[in-house]
């Protein structure tokens, strides 16, 4: 009988997941957008491969959805502790 493996995301991963997921994006969407396969996207997101040239896209790229900033009259500390 055939079983799934299953494969974990790392944490890296599974924050981008979850954003990802939040702003209905494809995974094909998201790769097109950085640059990349989605194979090698599932590397990353799985931690087989470091992707450290594409950590910094995929974050930009899954924030370029994100709502208007609710943090507006926070001092500029405050917001750096929520990136």
């Amino acid at each position: 009988m055939f079983k799934p493996v299953k494969h974990d995301l790392c944490e890296f991963g599974k924050q981008a997941e979850k954003m990802r997921i939040e702003r209905g994006m494809l995974k094909t969407e998201l790769c097109r957008r950085i640059g990349i396969t989605p194979t090698y996207y599932h590397y990353i997101i799985h931690g087989k491969r470091p992707g450290v040239d594409y950590r910094g896209k995929i974050i930009d790229a899954l924030r370029m959805d994100k709502p208007p900033n609710k943090n507006r009259g926070k001092s500029q500390h405050d917001s750096a502790n929520l990136q």
